[in-house]
């Protein structure tokens, strides 16, 4: 008997786990971007409306190929903030910041239907 109350729990926790991987995997990404010093400064210039700090501050990691700093800077195109508004340049950039798995931008590459795989 107990041996099967055992089982039942044991299967329970599994499948309570894989119901959460990809809330999971989500918060890991999101982490992921806040971990790097670069991009959390840029961000916390974008919300107060500082778009050439935020620039300075993600440009070179959108150059340097960071999936993160590459949707920042595409939603900064995407709407003109600090950089002339070019939507082909937002597309670029959500789309190579997709292709690395970052799911914000999976999320708008979607909207937009690009196959990002």
């Amino acid at each position: 008997m107990k041996h099967m109350k055992l089982k039942q729990a044991v299967i329970v926790l599994a499948v309570a786990l894989v119901a959460a991987s990809p809330a999971v995997a989500q918060q890991q990404a999101s982490d992921q971007c806040e971990q790097n010093p670069a991009y959390r400064h840029g961000l916390q210039k974008y919300v107060k409306g500082d778009f050439q700090g935020t620039l300075a501050d993600v440009q070179p990691l959108a150059d340097d190929g960071d999936a993160c700093g590459q949707w920042l800077l595409g939603q900064m195109y995407n709407f003109g903030q600090g950089v002339p508004k070019d939507h082909s340049k937002f597309v670029e950039l959500v789309g190579k910041s997709a292709a690395q798995g970052y799911s914000k931008a999976r999320g708008q590459a979607y909207a937009m239907g690009l196959n990002t795989k």
